[in-house]
């Protein structure tokens, strides 16, 4: 059986190995071993892993880790094929980062980064990820290939601070995985999810007269449509469609404040077809009609 080493496998001979690949008809690989540490996303399609003599069905999302010295093979039925991302290190080698940077003490309790502080620890076998999860982490993983294929200089400290982060963010979800975290707390502690809200309210603070639905942010920012909800609702503490309301609404008093239009044109302004939707949700979220909010701030102006 084929032993494949670290500097045959790894792009330039970089202290961390990413990159993309296929298997299918047209790429088969037969079983082998390697010296290294093998990480390997799911990114579509569907077949078998056998992983040191345990067969896996692996599909769309799965994260599997295969440890030095274990022999593993792609099994695919006829005409499958899986896209995958693999990403390989020497364990020592990066043991010795660590050690060098002096880690919080507090990672040798995190499960992807336990294996470097204790000899006993493994990384966990296999995971499949939510569609949430799988957003964060194929997005470190997307910055680590494009970093392998650059070289720039100081390419390797971006990779290993990348490879920090994949490793961290994995232990997070395996928490969820094995009951230690709530999702809730997971969801709040995978990405920087403020940021995320923040980018989707600006989006709607420029499109807020058009149509835009959970869809359309799905697609804009390439993320599930329950995971934009979850993020607004914890980070905004509203929906889509109340965050999108009240944005309207501000942008209604304003023109109310300064215009002279009609409460039909100004509805049709901020994005409300129906003018008398719009009156009814300005009385219940302000206490008072469109109409009667234009007198108070004129009154006040004049006074």
């Amino acid at each position: 059986m084929e032993i494949k080493t670290f500097n045959g496998s790894a792009k330039n001979g970089a202290g961390i190995g990413v990159h993309p690949s296929s298997h299918g008809p047209d790429n088969t690989i037969d079983e082998h071993c390697h010296e290294y540490v093998e990480m390997v996303y799911v990114v579509q399609g569907e077949g078998k892993h056998r992983i040191d003599g345990t067969q896996y069905d692996i599909r769309s999302g799965d994260f599997y880790v295969i440890h030095s010295g274990e022999s593993h093979v792609y099994i695919m039925s006829e005409g499958a094929s899986i896209d995958i991302i693999n990403c390989i290190f020497l364990k020592d080698r990066i043991e010795e980062l660590f050690r060098k940077q002096h880690p919080d003490p507090s990672l040798a309790n995190l499960s992807y980064l336990a294996p470097f502080f204790k000899s006993s620890a493994n990384f966990p076998r296999a995971m499949n990820l939510t569609a949430e999860q799988s957003s964060v982490i194929f997005k470190v993983l997307e910055d680590m290939v494009l970093e392998a294929k650059l070289r720039e200089p100081g390419s390797d400290t971006i990779l290993f601070s990348k490879l920090t982060e994949l490793l961290i963010k994995l232990s997070r979800i395996h928490r969820v995985w094995t009951g230690e975290t709530s999702e809730q707390e997971e969801v709040a502690s995978t990405s920087g999810h403020w940021l995320l809200a923040k980018r989707i309210k600006g989006y709607l603070e420029l499109h807020y007269c058009s149509k835009v639905t959970l869809t359309t942010l799905s697609h804009r920012f390439n993320l599930s449509s329950r995971h934009i909800h979850r993020v607004l609702k914890l980070e905004m503490g509203k929906s889509v469609t109340e965050l999108l309301h009240a944005i309207r609404i501000e942008r209604a008093k304003q023109m109310l404040k300064e215009t002279d239009l009609s409460i039909e044109d100004i509805a049709t302004a901020v994005g409300f077809k129906d003018s008398s939707f719009f009156s009814r949700l300005f009385n219940r979220m302000l206490g008072q009609t469109p109409g009667g909010y234009r007198k108070q701030v004129k009154t006040r102006k004049i006074s």
